[in-house]
């Protein structure tokens, strides 16, 4: 009984580890791509994360940061660029709301297949 037992939550925590390792995975990436860049401005260095609402239209089709301090944008190589346009609020919300009924259906489908196939009270 005891050995079943613990099968059943080491099998739990792998799929917790499967359902978890993209995330891991992107966010080793991004302090892995911001690693070593500074603003060309001040010398401070460059944070990976961004909220989506300071980021120009230009930062998202090809990413960038902003600086913390100085609030000057870069690409990716840390090399300064212009201000331009930001995304229009409509079309943040809309993304917003695509991405949590997307969370929102991914998290149900993992609780039906919970209930419906690893059940512990069978």
């Amino acid at each position: 009984m005891l050995l079943r037992e613990i099968i059943f939550i080491l099998l739990r925590l792998l799929i917790l580890l499967m359902l978890l390792s993209p995330l891991i995975a992107y966010i080793i990436y991004k302090i892995k791509q911001a690693q070593g860049k500074c603003c060309p401005s001040c010398g401070t260095p460059l944070f990976p994360f961004q909220h989506p609402v300071s980021k120009t239209i230009q930062q998202w089709k090809q990413g960038g940061y902003r600086c913390r301090n100085c609030g000057c944008l870069t690409d990716l190589d840390a090399k300064k660029i212009p201000d331009g346009p930001y995304p229009k609020r409509r079309t943040l919300l809309l993304v917003l709301i695509g991405l949590n009924l997307l969370l929102m259906i991914s998290f149900l489908s993992l609780v039906f297949f919970y209930f419906h196939y690893l059940n512990p009270n069978k």
